[in-house]
């Protein structure tokens, strides 16, 4: 949405709002988007590493897990 309001302040060809300049509005138009997109590269940052993080926790414990199973059968095998 940020990014919208942003592009109309920059191609709107008229003041949208009386507290700017059109030189200050096209201005402001520009920020918006840009940091409409720092903030998406932001969050799609912070997606990706718990998604990674979420994937190593998972790898470990199944190799936890793994190891505990060859232990276990490995105590039967000793028993008989």
């Amino acid at each position: 949405m940020t990014a919208v309001v942003g592009q109309l302040y920059v191609d709107s060809p008229a003041r949208v709002c009386n507290a700017y300049l059109l030189d200050d509005q096209i201005r402001l138009g520009q920020m918006l988007v840009w940091l409409t997109a720092i903030v998406a590269v932001g969050w799609l940052a912070l997606v990706t590493r718990t998604l990674i993080q979420r994937e190593t926790a998972a790898e470990s414990a199944a190799a936890v897990a793994g190891s505990q199973e060859r232990a276990g059968s490995a105590a039967q095998d000793a028993s008989v």
